[in-house]
């Protein structure tokens, strides 16, 4: 197939959605698949997969710039067109508000032929009746809404989200597929469980936004500082905190899989729950690194977490820090979760799955030209 991916973040911007673009373009081209990457990175690119080709049209993205876009797609000539979205992707500087792209959606696919698929990543600002709910959640909503009508497929990376808008659609069901993310980080070489890790040294990914339910990972310090005085809590991306822990910042991918495949235990707590859309997760399963993390309102139904990592309610903070440090005290339910972690990875998360798994969604979705 000919595939034509859509996001204005590419590596090396720092963006979870640029990660996912190159890695979901370096496993289809490895699957054999020709793939032009339309993103709004001007600088120079790193690591570019080969076969891939990479379209650059500088922010803010205007009528003009979209339609210049929307040129070269066509002459690549795709067999699909995958467009990658989260509501600030498009308009960071306008609260994720874009009007234009419904119709932009709707005018790439009369113009091409093809048919295009979204990738939903996130979905839109809550709505409700406070002051941002209804300014910023309500017009999101809107845009998400009629996205998915110009759309001929929706991938959602989480599952929750799937099953909402088969709900809503009944009768289009097939219109909406689950599609994981897979590691943002991968290793170099595969993971050797039998090599033994470090002894206390925990590891947190992301920023301190509310979400990310830093004061969890805290407060987990602190009660296996408690027995065991020596642990540290290393912090990748741009946070920083207590005594005892060491803030990172950013880090090359290749550090980042060392400490992946040294840390004792990954905390991953997140105020919605873990979920198929966590990419600092699946890097973790893939290192064979142990995982902490939450239960939550979007955490997927039928993927059977509590099989591959030590699973805690996202409401029970103490529960979390009691099972760090439970999980410290005991290398052989550590070892285990690894070896559950690291199989489910492979058996269901891997990039070329996720690849095989979308190129037949689209194939699917094609019309005779």
């Amino acid at each position: 197939m000919r595939l034509a991916i859509v996001s204005p973040h590419y590596p090396p911007d720092r963006c979870g959605v640029g990660d996912y673009t190159a890695r979901l373009a370096r496993a289809l081209t490895e699957a054999g698949h020709e793939v032009l990457v339309a993103t709004a990175r001007v600088a120079p690119l790193a690591d570019a997969a080969p076969r891939v080709r990479i379209s650059t049209r500088p922010y803010p993205w205007r009528p003009a710039r979209l339609g210049s876009i929307t040129d070269e797609i066509r002459d690549f000539r795709p067999d699909a067109i995958s467009v990658q979205y989260t509501p600030y992707l498009y308009a960071p500087h306008f609260y994720g508000i874009q009007p234009l792209l419904p119709a932009w959606i709707a005018w790439l696919r009369e113009r091409t032929g093809a048919p295009v698929a979204l990738t939903a990543h996130e979905r839109h600002y809550p709505v409700g009746l406070t002051v941002d709910q209804l300014l910023v959640g309500g017009p999101q909503w809107a845009i998400f809404r009629a996205l998915v009508l110009a759309s001929d497929h929706v991938f959602f990376t989480n599952e929750c989200f799937r099953d909402d808008y088969q709900k809503l659609h009944p009768k289009r069901r097939e219109r909406f597929s689950w599609l994981p993310v897979g590691a943002n980080i991968e290793p170099d070489v595969a993971p050797d469980l039998a090599t033994p890790r470090e002894s206390a040294t925990l590891l947190q990914f992301g920023s301190a936004h509310p979400t990310r339910l830093s004061e969890y990972c805290f407060r987990a310090l602190q009660t296996v500082q408690a027995e065991i005085p020596d642990t540290r809590l290393l912090l990748v991306g741009v946070n920083d905190g207590p005594p005892g822990t060491e803030a990172l910042g950013y880090l090359t991918p290749a550090e980042v899989s060392g400490h992946l495949s040294r840390a004792t235990l990954l905390l991953a707590p997140f105020l919605d729950g873990v979920s198929t859309r966590r990419g600092s997760v699946m890097a973790a399963l893939a290192h064979g690194c142990p995982v902490l993390t939450t239960r939550g309102p979007f955490t997927d139904p039928t993927a059977r977490w509590e099989l591959f990592c030590a699973l805690v309610d996202v409401k029970d903070a103490a529960g979390f820090a009691r099972t760090a440090l439970e999980l410290i005290r005991t290398p052989s339910r550590r070892h285990a979760l690894a070896a559950e972690g690291l199989g489910a990875y492979q058996a269901r998360f891997e990039w070329a799955r996720i690849a095989a798994e979308m190129t037949t969604r689209l194939e699917s979705s094609r019309k005779p030209r």
